[in-house]
């Protein structure tokens, strides 16, 4: 869902912490205190890729916290414990 007051200026690609800065103001001006996404990565270790994991990612600012939960491929801490 597109906000109602979405501005559609480019995404400063070039310039790293120019995006970075721009999404804290952002972050700031419209007084989130967290937020939800899914995050999907794929490793190369030692040459082989591995298979994509699609992790489901809870953030929020106060108290801190972050919660993840892999909804595809493995957790490399499962084994550990």
């Amino acid at each position: 869902m597109i906000p109602a007051d979405f501005s559609p200026d480019p995404l400063p690609a070039p310039d790293p912490l120019g995006f970075l800065e721009k999404c804290l103001e952002h972050y700031a001006q419209q007084r989130i205190e967290g937020y939800r996404l899914i995050f999907q990565k794929r490793e190369r270790i030692g040459g082989a890729l591995l298979p994509s994991e699609v992790i489901e990612v809870y953030f929020r600012a106060q108290p801190y916290s972050v919660f993840m939960r892999w909804l595809r491929g493995d957790c490399p801490a499962w084994g550990k414990w």
